[in-house]
């Protein structure tokens, strides 16, 4: 079977091991800590072995000791692919997606677990034919996972119904207290890779073209310097973008831009008042770093009141920085190239067009002017920190609520779904969900539409990751030991997102 959203019993490998068919004495294979090749493969019995096809195979450990690098080297130019099985669950053969023709090859198996052992051979086929008629294997090699960073917390799991679940991968940020780590969690709530990032984190997720883990570690002050990070799935150098004022979220495009939230500030009321706001900042793949979108260009900050004052505030400076319009969240939406970003200052879901920075349009509940008069009688916008665009016509946002004092506790936060109606300015909801166990959400938080029609919810501070059906029944749920929460993060159906593997 192809390997995509797979309920995980997944295959590690084990051993640094070489196979050069009779080029290599066995005696070499078993000190490298590999099983020679047997007569015969594995991985599928049917598959007819050629030696004389493969001149080596060689599987081995990623500097992430969950993913197995299987190399190889054939005679002739072929098209090839990985079969791999967990030798504790043999019934379970996954593969990789075919590579490109050529007599070498290199593709990371990802979404194994820690501390098990992959059998793995390489399957050929003439290049071009898409037929497996002609097709060839390697013998088998076998190779160990290795273990994962210590300061993983552990997951408690539970699966409310298998059959009404969607099945795949959650790239997420684990925060704890002394260190900041991105991960992948698969279909039944299990690590299956994590890395140390540098901390605080915000967001983990894939990048686009699915070789490496993107991350972001925040700018303290609103005059330093956030840092995106590129981390290789398997192997390859750690890579790092420096940006004035990136904070709290990003976004990946198609064509590899990053755009990240950056801080801004203006002085009003004569140079009295110092008003911190924030800007769309995209980093182009050749590193071209263009403001595209400045939130005063586009809103009037209110004087009649005083903002709190900001933590992004640089030593003692006068005036004293306020905060103002506290932009938290930023995603993309391929088919209108537009971005949705969504702010504290008036509790709304901003659509803007990326080629322009123009204003599409803005959508409040009781927080300020607004192009969407919302139908309901419950709040369904307030703090909101994430927002996707389902259609041109849909919206699905997170709020956290009010965010409580001692004598008027935090509210439970809530996931909405709007639809907005052109023909009379409405926005009717269509969803409304808040957890039976009232999850309050001080920081973060998120909502993602996924395949299947469910929809996953980031409780980030409760350490705890829901997937809901279009009953609003939870139908899957990890949670985090105390002491940990979850980042902003992506949900995906496969890992293997490219040909270039």
């Amino acid at each position: 079977m192809t390997f995509t959203a797979a309920k995980l019993r997944l295959p590690p490998l084990s051993c640094p091991g070489t196979f050069r068919h009779s080029r290599v004495p066995v005696i070499l294979l078993l000190l490298a800590g590999c099983q020679p090749a047997s007569d015969g493969p594995v991985v599928d019995a049917d598959c007819p072995v050629d030696q004389d096809l493969f001149a080596s195979l060689a599987p081995r450990l990623a500097p992430v000791e969950t993913v197995v690098v299987a190399a190889w080297e054939t005679t002739e130019a072929v098209e090839a692919r990985v079969l791999y099985v967990d030798t504790n669950d043999p019934d379970s053969t996954l593969s990789t997606p075919w590579s490109t023709s050529g007599t070498a090859g290199l593709i990371n198996l990802l979404g194994l677990r820690p501390n098990r052992t992959i059998e793995l051979q390489i399957e050929a086929r003439g290049a071009g034919d898409a037929t497996d008629s002609e097709r060839r294997c390697s013998p088998s090699a076998t190779l160990p996972t290795g273990s994962l960073p210590s300061a993983l917390p552990e997951t408690v799991v539970t699966t409310f119904d298998e059959g009404r679940d969607v099945l795949g991968w959650h790239t997420v940020a684990v925060i704890r207290s002394d260190d900041s780590l991105a991960t992948i969690v698969d279909a039944e709530g299990q690590f299956v890779w994590a890395t140390e990032v540098a901390s605080p984190v915000f967001r983990a997720t894939l990048s686009v073209d699915g070789t490496a883990m993107l991350s972001n570690q925040p700018a303290d002050l609103w005059t330093g310097t956030g840092t995106l990070w590129r981390t290789p799935l398997g192997e390859g150098d750690v890579t790092r973008i420096d940006v004035v004022g990136s904070h709290t979220d990003f976004v990946e495009l198609p064509d590899g831009t990053l755009a990240t939230l950056g801080w801004t500030n203006r002085l009003y009321a004569d140079d009295t008042r110092n008003l911190l706001g924030d800007t769309i900042i995209e980093v182009s793949p050749d590193g071209t770093q263009t403001i595209v979108w400045d939130i005063f260009d586009h809103f009037v900050p209110s004087l009649s009141g005083q903002y709190a004052p900001s933590p992004a505030a640089v030593g003692d400076e006068q005036p004293q920085l306020e905060e103002w319009s506290h932009v938290n969240s930023i995603s993309y939406d391929a088919a209108s190239d537009d971005y949705l970003v969504t702010g504290s200052f008036n509790h709304s879901v901003m659509r803007i067009d990326r080629g322009t920075g123009d204003m599409v349009w803005t959508l409040t509940d009781g927080g300020g002017a607004t192009d969407w008069q919302v139908n309901s009688e419950e709040r369904e916008l307030e703090l909101p920190h994430s927002a996707q665009l389902i259609d041109d016509h849909t919206v699905l946002a997170f709020s956290r609520g009010p965010v409580g004092s001692e004598a008027d506790p935090a509210a439970c936060a809530w996931v909405t779904e709007l639809a907005l109606d052109d023909s009379t300015g409405a926005a009717n909801p269509l969803l409304h969900y808040s957890s039976n166990d009232c999850v309050t959400v001080p920081f973060l938080g998120e909502a993602r539409r996924i395949d299947g029609g469910n929809t996953t919810i980031t409780w980030s501070p409760a350490g705890r990751i829901s997937q809901i059906d279009a009953d609003l029944s939870v139908v899957f749920q990890v949670d985090l030991d105390l002491g940990a929460a979850f980042g902003f993060g992506e949900w995906s159906a496969d890992l293997y997102r490219s040909d270039d593997l």
